[in-house]
Order: structure tokens, then sequence, then C-alpha cells
């Protein structure tokens, strides 16, 4: 079922009139629930505004609807605003997942009721101007209207109705024809089966299923268009679509509005193997050869992505797994979600405090560099870890690292600088003598890495709680 995003003109003085279609004047990345991920130069419609949020826009390219500061908007409107425009977006949706009503943003007016109607292109009964009402409620009050109960793939022509005195009505201009998009929801069930859950986050859910037509098991990143929009989903897809390295997992294909309403599918490999810390507890101890095997497969995915100009910058346990298929375990990075093209001067907000570098916490430009660290910071409390961050003051206590090599040291001490351009880079690293034939047996007990396991279980579950 599609709906239909009916924007309608007011006398309201906003400082950008509602209708307007203006250009984005910088690129912004979403910090809050309901906020647009915009690219500079891509045109967007004034829905509505409010004084702490910005404005409430709908992007022309693909339909989708959000929040944007005003420093990021042009005020010299590119189309100036029409009376009724017609636009598809998505539905919202409950807390509990079931579609939720759309809200009017009508910018706190007091306006007289219209009406909709609608009729379709496709219809016999459209050349002799035969209109019906829309949904279930044909009144249009305030500044936007959801059309819904349309079919997908059926082009529709859409029009209001002002009430008179004494029953009679004055009919508006019709519409431009518009088709409602075909959802790939049939199409992703008809080529895969789904199975079970493999994981759940505060975004997505991360199911296993098998192609019906090559027996191939994948697995599924469900993302909740309620938490994630439709454009960073995109972004993120296409930009895991262009990667082929070993160790990292490779995207197959994007299902919109599938399974179901509201949920965007991202196809991925599977990886047959668990988180790498967990395969590692399985064992009452590790040797730092083991450690230097694990690490050059991570750094070599580091260096691939920073030489495609992509930064990670969510590197945590949660996101590094192993697949022990073969004779040898492969590790793979998975969740490319707060991955992106690296430019200079931008500036994104930490993923994850505990794993930030001191430029996320400070506000200041990324680069590849970002994601070279560790997490020797972990305190009592956000302000605690943030400080230790900052500071970059650490130390190897000899109970913990007294059997640890000083090559190995003296690579860790090369990733924990504060200032990006001398921490040592992705490339630099292999190179270290960390990484040489030399074989290192000295043992490492797991115990340590149980304990901070089951810590990070915990707060991973917490914030899944706190953003449901």
């Amino acid at each position: 079922m599609e709906h239909c995003f009916v924007q309608g003109d007011s006398s309201t003085a906003f400082l950008i009139p509602p209708g307007s279609v203006v250009k984005v004047l910088a690129e912004f990345r979403a910090l809050r629930p309901g906020e647009l991920v915009a690219n500079k130069g891509e045109s967007v419609q004034i829905v509505a505004y409010n004084p702490q949020r910005g404005y409430l826009v709908l992007r022309q390219s693909d339909a989708e609807e959000g929040w944007l500061p005003a420093h990021v908007l042009s005020h010299q409107a590119v189309v100036a605003r029409k009376p009724w425009s017609f636009r598809f977006r998505k539905p919202s949706f409950s807390g509990s997942g079931r579609r939720g009503e759309r809200r009017s943003f009508d910018g706190g007016l007091n306006t007289s009721p219209l009406l909709s109607q609608n009729s379709k292109q496709s219809d016999s009964r459209h050349q002799f101007g035969d209109w019906v009402p829309v949904g279930s409620t044909t009144k249009v009050q305030g500044l936007s209207h959801v059309v819904d109960g349309l079919t997908p793939g059926e082009t529709y022509s859409f029009r209001v109705l002002s009430p008179l005195y004494g029953g009679a009505k004055i009919a508006g201009l019709p519409s431009s024809p518009v088709a409602t998009p075909l959802a790939d929801a049939s199409r992703f069930r008809h080529r895969y089966q789904e199975l079970e859950e493999l994981g759940l986050g505060r975004f997505a859910v991360v199911r296993k299923a098998r192609d019906r037509g090559t027996s191939q098991e994948v697995a599924v990143k469900q993302v909740s268009c309620r938490r994630q929009c439709h454009s960073a989903t995109h972004a993120e897809y296409s930009l895991m679509a262009q990667l082929h390295h070993v160790n990292v997992v490779r995207a197959l294909a994007l299902f919109d509005n599938a399974p179901q309403l509201g949920t965007d599918s991202i196809v991925i490999e599977l990886v047959n193997g668990p988180l790498l810390f967990t395969f590692l507890c399985k064992q009452e101890e590790y040797s730092e050869d083991t450690v230097c095997y694990y690490m050059k497969q991570l750094l070599s995915a580091l260096d691939y992505l920073h030489n495609q100009n992509i930064v990670y910058l969510d590197i945590k346990p949660e996101n590094v797994m192993v697949d022990v298929t073969g004779a040898n375990p492969v590790l793979k990075l998975v969740d490319f979600g707060d991955a992106v093209c690296a430019k200079e001067f931008e500036v994104l907000p930490p993923a994850n405090v505990e794993f930030a570098a001191p430029e996320t916490v400070l506000g200041q430009p990324t680069s590849c560099h970002t994601d070279i660290g560790l997490s020797p910071f972990l305190d009592d409390s956000l302000e605690e870890t943030t400080t230790n961050i900052l500071k970059c003051d650490f130390c190897f206590p000899h109970e913990y690292f007294g059997d640890l090599s000083n090559e190995g040291k003296d690579l860790i001490s090369q990733l924990l600088l504060a200032t990006p351009s001398q921490r040592a880079g992705a490339s630099h690293c292999l190179n270290s003598a960390w990484f040489t034939d030399v074989q290192r047996f000295n043992v490492i007990p797991t115990a340590r890495l149980v304990s901070f396991m089951e810590r990070r279980k915990s707060l991973s579950r917490s914030l899944i709680a706190s953003a449901s």
C-alpha cells in the first residue's frame, strides 16, 4: 500500500515560505532522529519551520522527508511555491513497529478544511471526470495531507475541493500524473527464505536467509526506516557494493520496503563464524603470535579501505568477525553503517565513545588516521572516558603486559597519539617490526577478555533497550 504526501500553500510568515524549492548549500549528516542526510547542491521543498529544529523539508529526488538546519539552506527559492504539489513518502511507524498515523505539518495554523480526491489514469472513468475520495480521511487540514490506500504501480491524479455554503464545492486543477512505486517485498520473498535471527542492533536486525534459486545462505541486514532514513541505507549499500577484499564483508543486493513496508534490507555475505573475541575466548589462552595473525588481517582491510578513500569510523569488537569454514580462520570486517568517503574538513560524531579517537570527541575533522587506535581509556563514566581519551594518558601495567614483546608495545604507542597526523597509518603498521617472521609464543590468558566481552554484551543490551 502506498502513501502520497500532499503539500499545500499558506500565507504564514515563514523565513522560507512553505512550498518553496531551495538548494542545499552544504553537506549535512543527520545527528538526531528525524534529521535528513543532504548533499550540497540538491533541491528540497520546504514543508514547515520550527525554531528549535529548523526546516522540515521534502527531498525532490527520492521524496525523503526530514529536518535540516536553516544555515544549510539557500533563502533564495529555485522554484516559487506552488498552490499544491504531490509527492510520495514513506509511512511512519509506531514504537511497536506498526504503521502509525501521519501528522499534518500545519505550522500551527488554523485553516478551513479542504477535501481531497483522486482518479486513476489507467481507469476508464478518468476520461469522464469520475473522481473518488482518497483514503479513509478526505479532509485536508494544514500544509500536508497523507493519501493512503493507493495501489503500487498505478498512476494517479489528485485534486482538492473547497466546500462552500449550501453543499457546493469548488474543485482545484488536477495534479500532474504521479505513479506509485513498485515495492520490492514480493521480489524479496520470491528470492529469499528467511531463517533465524543472527543479531540485533539499535537500527537493524540481522537474519540468516537462503537463496531459493542457488541454496546459498546469506545474511540480511533489515534496517528500520524509523531509525535510519532510506537515503542513508542506500549510501551504506552503495559504499559496500564497490568493495572487494578478503577481509571485508561483501554486499550482494538491496531491497526497498522489504520484506515489509518500513524496512529496507541489505543482503550481505554470510560470515560462518563468531565474533573474533568470542572465538578467542573458547580457549583458556592464546599467544601473541595469534594476535599478530588477526591484527595483520584487520590492518590489511583498513589499508584497503583507506586506499579507496573510505574511513570506517566504527572499529569495535562487535564489528570484527572470523570465518572458520576454511583451513585457516579469516577475519571479516562487518557493518559499514558509519563508514564514509573521506572528505577534507568533515566533522562527524563518534559512533562509540569507548573506541573514539580524540578528534571525534573534540568535534574536529576526521581522516583515515581516525580508524587507528584501541581502547585503554574506558572509565566509570562517559565524562571520565572522554577525559582519558583527550589526555592520551596510558601505561603498560606489568601484570598485563609483562610478557608482551617490545615491538608490540611500540606499535601500540604509535596508535595512541592525540594528533591524527602523528598517528601511524594502516600501511605503516603493516611494515612494523611486530609483523616480522619471528614467532612470538608469549601466552595471554583469556580470563580478562571474557570479562571484557561480558561487559560489552551488557552495554549493548542497554543501548538497544534505550533505543527501543
